[in-house]
């Protein structure tokens, strides 16, 4: 069975999902409770296959198994925000920071949900939770950027603060951005 684990690892390293698929499916029939087989095979549904239904079922079968696996939350989550079922994603995010509440993505996944739903406020709370965890991601720092813009709440002031969570020049990249926003809403009105 491990065999089949690291085989069908390679070959997704190769790119070969097809052949991947094989031996995952093998090693996961002969133990359907293998954690990593079922999460590797479920990303390569996922991410490469877009076989949204087998990804689930592995997903679900991880969480039979350890209910608190928070990735799998997280995975699920993602499927279900990418078939348009914003409330069941948010839904399986929250489960996911229940099981892990350091979980960067999950904060963010939540924050972007919320940002899309015009809940702006609500959706910077957990954008600056997710920078807390994972000080580096540039993405997250952007939306809290586009937050404060979006809430006209003294912009600049909020990107000095900030300042020592990013780089000089990702910062200087954030207002140029909010720059050319401004120009471009001002010359359409």
């Amino acid at each position: 069975m491990e065999a089949s684990v690291e085989i069908a690892t390679i070959f997704t390293l190769l790119k070969e999902y097809e052949k991947a698929k094989k031996y995952f499916k093998h090693a996961i029939k002969i133990n359907p409770e293998n954690i990593i087989a079922n999460l590797r095979y479920g990303k390569i549904c996922q991410v490469y296959l877009k076989d949204y239904e087998s990804a689930m079922e592995c997903y679900h079968r991880i969480l039979n198994v350890d209910s608190s696996h928070y990735k799998s939350y997280y995975q699920i989550g993602l499927i279900q925000y990418e078939q348009k079922k914003p409330t069941e994603a948010h839904e399986s995010f929250k489960n996911a920071l229940k099981a892990n509440s350091k979980y960067a993505p999950a904060w963010k996944a939540i924050g972007i949900l919320l940002f899309e739903n015009n809940k702006i406020e609500s959706a910077l709370k957990y954008f600056d939770k997710a920078v807390t965890f994972d000080p580096k991601d540039v993405e997250t720092k952007i939306y809290i950027g586009n937050c404060h813009y979006e809430l006209q709440v003294g912009f600049e002031d909020k990107a000095l603060i900030n300042q020592n969570r990013t780089t000089i020049w990702q910062l200087k990249c954030i207002k140029k951005f909010y720059r050319l926003r401004s120009l471009l809403i001002s010359t359409i009105i």
